[in-house]
């Protein structure tokens, strides 16, 4: 038998061999990435300065749209969806402004009773009426929504006393726009007044009752002047925060979102 070590030891035209076919492979690459290289400048990419196949600070441009590679598009994506997050949803807002507007054009019917005329006071108080009772069903439709679409974390940039007391201002505003139409519908109907939806008339048939609708129209008056009082302040301190601490709280339930052309 013969020993591995009697084996001859490979021979030199082998040894070769080897590294020819070796410098032919790194020979190929070579030539595969000068041909994407060029393919690419072709095709209108631009690569940086540094070398070329790997990843690189500056972005690659394909006519006038740039690429960005998927690992730099990544971090614009998250804070994309995280604002959608701390954003309210499209029907909070629309209910949020629907009521804001309802609540301005009631407070205006309202501070303007004592100024009507005689002939034209009844048609105004109904008016005023009806868009008490529209406040008063959206609001109810509101709390409806809200029990299933909890609202959205406050921002981070928000203040402690701020968000102590962002629950019982909310509450206490609920509450204000919630009783008082009831007080206002009371009275109404105590003063004898038939409720004018346009295509129907709606009498209960109570006759003025001056000891009934004269305290009850006064606190009507004292309820609404509370309501208009707190929702001054509660929009004051959204424009304060949002113009001098640029917390981002206001911009949850704008209707646009900032930098968003309407």
């Amino acid at each position: 038998m013969v020993n591995r070590s009697d084996r001859d030891p490979p021979s030199l035209d082998r040894c070769q061999s080897f590294e020819l076919s070796g410098e032919m492979r790194r020979g190929s690459a070579k030539s595969i990435r000068a041909r994407r290289l060029r393919s690419a400048k072709q095709a209108g990419y631009k690569p940086a300065a540094s070398s070329v196949g790997h990843h690189t600070k500056e972005p690659l441009h394909i006519g006038r749209r740039p690429y960005k590679p998927a690992m730099m598009r990544e971090p614009a994506q998250a804070v994309a969806r995280s604002e959608a997050v701390e954003r309210y949803g499209s029907l909070a807002i629309v209910f949020h402004w629907t009521m804001f507007l309802l609540v301005v054009g009631v407070g205006i019917l309202g501070l303007l009773h004592d100024s009507w005329p005689k002939r034209t006071q009844a048609f105004w108080i109904n008016v005023h009426t009806m868009l008490g009772l529209l406040l008063w069903l959206t609001l109810t439709v509101r709390f409806w929504w809200r029990a299933r679409h909890p609202p959205p974390p406050l921002p981070s940039g928000v203040g402690e006393l701020s968000r102590r007391l962002s629950v019982p201002v909310h509450m206490a505003l609920y509450a204000l726009m919630f009783v008082t139409p009831i007080i206002g519908v009371v009275t109404f109907i105590w003063h004898g007044r038939i409720f004018d939806f346009g295509i129907f008339h709606l009498d209960f048939g109570v006759r003025s009752n001056r000891a009934v609708f004269r305290p009850t129209e006064d606190i009507h008056g004292y309820l609404a002047y509370a309501l208009f009082a707190l929702a001054g302040l509660h929009a004051a301190a959204a424009l304060w925060r949002h113009f001098s601490l640029r917390d981002g709280a206001l911009g949850r339930m704008w209707p646009v979102r900032e930098g968003q052309s309407q």
